[in-house]
């Protein structure tokens, strides 16, 4: 992706093993990147009259990318740790599911706690968003001792 968008329109957001989040800066991703290189993405569960025209192609194809959020756009996202993070999406709606207790059915609406700020394998960087390994932290502090 950086070879194409840039160092400025392309920043790594979060990472775990087989995932990855980055931020584009462009006007339209969809056209831009996706569509330019349609045969590197699965599209499959994107809406089959999705407002982008894409096609759905490449269903659990092994290597292919996939977009978790399935053409809705991101606006907020919060990477704290390894599994941990949460986005929001233009147009979002909210999500009513239903339970039935002694018979009786009914609809809810929960709300959970799912983020927690501690992480003990990354550091904060002094006045900056960005976190760096702890690994590296006790490397710089026992060079200079």
């Amino acid at each position: 992706m950086l070879p194409k968008m840039g160092i400025e329109r392309c920043k790594l957001l979060y990472m775990e093993t087989d995932s990855f989040i980055y931020e584009l800066k462009c006007d339209d991703a969809y056209e831009e990147v996706m569509k330019a290189d349609l045969s590197q993405f699965d599209t499959s569960e994107y809406a089959p009259d999705n407002k982008y025209n894409m096609p759905l192609v490449n269903k659990k194809k092994l290597g292919s990318l996939k977009d978790e959020a399935n053409g809705k756009i991101v606006t907020n996202f919060v990477g704290l740790r390894s599994k941990m993070y949460a986005y929001k999406v233009q147009n979002f709606r909210v999500q009513r599911t239903i339970r039935s207790y002694a018979h009786n059915v009914f609809s809810i609406q929960q709300s959970k706690i799912a983020l927690s700020p501690k992480d003990d394998k990354r550091y904060l960087i002094l006045g900056s968003f960005n976190t760096l390994p702890w690994v590296i932290h006790r490397q710089k502090s026992n060079f200079f001792m």
